[in-house]
């Protein structure tokens, strides 16, 4: 299951953001790290972020990923 293979350094508890760029370089530089991504990924991210960004509803998170 997804949930045994999760990798304890990919939790992030008390991420401190101020914006989504914020978030991403600190998930950037974690994924990355942890060989768990590439740059390219990353840069999609970020692109996927300005054409759809996440958004809150009715106190949901929502996020469209492609």
């Amino acid at each position: 299951m997804i949930w045994e293979d999760l990798k304890d350094t990919l939790i992030i508890p008390n991420l401190k953001a101020f914006a989504s760029e914020d978030i991403m370089e600190q998930v950037e530089g974690i994924l990355i790290k942890g060989k768990c991504a590439k740059l390219c990924y990353i840069e999609a991210l970020i692109k996927k972020e300005k054409e759809f960004p996440t958004k809150n509803i009715n106190g949901v998170r929502v996020a469209i990923l492609t």
